[in-house]
């Protein structure tokens, strides 16, 4: 029976299932999502060459010698060591630093401890002389002058409250009128010592200060001066007057012609 069938079906039949083969392999070719590149055409894998493969892992490789590793962890730790010693010198000078402070602090409080004992007790020495003895002007003189002796070997100078005021030194305690013995703006007398401590006013000597009377219409008034409560002297450095009592004038008669 089997002679009867033509012979083109039994060779039709591998043509028609390669021809099936084919269109599963296009379909399945068409549901796989390739990557796109950047013109949006669809990239297809390329077989990379095993020459190829071994080159770049031969240029790596000769980038990392033996010993790589090693040296990098080495330098690493040196520099670790470095920066924990460069802290620990920092430290150690600021607690150097602070030493020197604290023992010249003490050392200068200790001088001037030892320097305001010695003249405690000459000053001391003087007063127990005065005690000791019958007060008098010429015993309490005496030790007056010995006490600013003392003072002054420590740097205390005396203020002179002679010729012309500075109120950068000298305070007005009064002003009286000039006259040709004192010419205006000359201290007149002292009321109290002023002194001076390394350069700088210690207290500013009290003094009494000439002024020039006042003039007007070419008669000079009667003035009345009165002793001051205050200085008179403002921020400026100029000498005020104190406010006098005038007397008052009479007006002059007038004069008619005929």
């Amino acid at each position: 029976m089997s002679e009867n069938i033509p012979e083109t079906l039994y060779t039709s039949q591998p043509a028609h299932h390669a021809r099936e083969e084919e269109q599963n392999t296009e379909d399945k070719a068409a549901n796989t999502d390739y990557p796109r590149t950047a013109d949006g055409s669809t990239a297809t894998a390329q077989a990379i060459p095993q020459e190829n493969i071994h080159s770049q892992s031969v240029t790596v490789s000769a980038f990392v010698t033996p010993g790589f590793e090693e040296r990098v962890l080495g330098e690493l730790e040196e520099l670790r060591n470095r920066f924990t010693h460069k802290i620990a010198e920092d430290r150690a000078k600021n607690q150097l630093i602070v030493s020197v402070q604290q023992s010249l602090r003490e050392r200068d409080e200790t001088a001037k401890g030892e320097a305001y004992r010695s003249i405690f007790k000459e000053i001391l020495v003087a007063l127990d002389r005065l005690i000791s003895q019958e007060p008098s002007a010429a015993l309490t003189e005496s030790v007056r002058e010995e006490i600013l002796d003392i003072l002054a070997l420590r740097g205390l100078e005396h203020i002179e409250a002679k010729g012309l005021y500075n109120p950068a030194i000298h305070e007005v305690a009064g002003v009286v009128p000039a006259d040709e013995t004192h010419p205006a703006g000359s201290i007149v007398s002292e009321v109290k010592e002023g002194f001076m401590l390394a350069d700088r006013v210690l207290r500013p000597a009290l003094v009494t200060v000439a002024r020039a009377a006042q003039v007007s219409n070419g008669v000079q008034p009667e003035t009345t001066y009165t002793e001051p409560s205050e200085n008179t002297v403002e921020a400026s450095g100029t000498l005020q007057p104190h406010n006098p009592t005038v007397a008052p004038q009479a007006e002059p008669n007038e004069t008619h012609l005929s």
